[in-house]
């Protein structure tokens, strides 16, 4: 296991570096894989005198059943130890054991799970659901990642924090499959790019009538796109305005899709803000104590003591040839944590208040 984990730390230190060092127009093709869809075939029902009987249709001398399929999108986020399936809690409901994870591959091919085989815990679907935003995460099992899979996964640390909804004068983009398209023998998902139309407002949920904090965005969106990520990148831009774009701003996770409020004029698609994404990823379980990082030379990169997934107390940290590096002062949830890639690079300073990280410096 702590091979694999290793392995799987080198390789999101790679991806975190691709995502936030390209150049390029098409900012959005860089993301069309870390979406994947949760789908289910189900046999349709309906109720007589108060009971549900499943509808089964007579074809021949035999039985045939009346099916449907159901699908949701969904994301992946990884911290530091431990990764994670993130989609709407109404979408997580609907799962089983037996539910088919997909996700795209190489030359968008599609790659199916059975969501039993990938989590931690195998007897169960453990969810973890906010208490009052429509996030719902579990825990997924490391050894189970493979290469390919691993693409999928964004930093933690590219969840926008704060408590807001983003600036109505910038635009964003919401991945997802919605009414099952991009779906077949290649799978690509489908975007929609929205500008906000409100800040933080209060409103039922649609699946349960709590209410919750979300904000808009000005188009309705589509059955399918819920549990969908919403990501603020930058606009259509030439490499010189970019690379302006890029000094000032970075790619964030913003929200994820709840469903729509409309009238038969029209309606705006409403989004859970991103900071409750953070909190139920918080509330997941973890990975707790002490791990040691190797080089691919075998060398030690660092020792570490996490509590629940997330860095509590930074013991060491070495370059590839020995040496000793800054570590920070990361102690009992509380300080700074250096964070370098392979080559010694440092990549990020990280604040850390009780266990929770506050806010991140790059370097890089």
């Amino acid at each position: 296991m702590k091979k694999i984990s290793n392995i799987l730390i080198l390789l999101f230190y790679m991806i975190t570096c691709v995502i936030y060092g390209q150049h390029s127009k098409s900012e959005i093709n860089k993301f069309l894989g870390v979406v994947g869809y949760l789908y289910d075939n189900k046999i349709q029902k309906e109720k007589i005198n108060g009971k549900e009987y499943e509808i089964w249709l007579k074809e021949g001398e035999h039985l045939i059943p009346k099916t449907y399929s159901e699908t949701g999108t969904c994301f992946f986020i990884y911290t530091d130890k431990d990764q994670y399936l993130v989609t709407a809690e109404h979408v997580a409901r609907k799962t089983s054991l037996n539910t088919d994870l997909v996700i795209s591959s190489e030359n968008f091919l599609p790659h199916a799970f059975k969501l039993g085989d990938i989590i931690r815990n195998k007897n169960e679907l453990d969810w973890v659901y906010h208490p009052i935003a429509d996030v719902a995460v579990i825990l997924l099992d490391s050894s189970k990642i493979t290469e390919d899979f691993a693409k999928c996964f964004l930093p933690f640390d590219m969840i926008n924090f704060s408590i807001d909804a983003p600036n109505r004068e910038s635009e964003v983009t919401v991945f997802g499959y919605p009414l099952s398209l991009g779906i077949g023998k290649r799978i690509s998902a489908i975007t929609k790019v929205c500008k906000p139309s409100s800040g933080l407002i209060e409103l039922p949920r649609f699946d349960n009538k709590r209410k919750s904090d979300f904000y808009l965005l000005d188009d309705p969106s589509v059955s399918g796109f819920s549990g969908g990520l919403v990501l603020k990148l930058p606009p259509s831009l030439d490499d010189a305005a970019l690379r302006v774009w890029k000094i000032h701003n970075e790619y964030k996770i913003v929200g994820l899709v709840h469903g729509t409020i409309r009238d038969r004029q029209g309606g705006f698609s409403a989004i859970v803000p991103s900071y409750y994404i953070k909190e139920t990823i918080e509330m997941a379980p973890g990975f707790s104590g002490t791990e040691i990082f190797k080089y691919p030379n075998g060398n030690i990169w660092s020792e570490r003591i996490y509590k629940n997934g997330f860095p509590w107390t930074v013991v060491s940290n070495f370059d590839i040839n020995g040496n000793i590096q800054e570590k920070g002062t990361l102690k009992d949830g509380n300080g700074d944590l250096h964070v370098y890639d392979d080559k010694g690079n440092l990549m990020q300073i990280r604040y850390y208040v009780n266990g929770v990280i506050h806010r991140i410096e790059r370097k890089k």
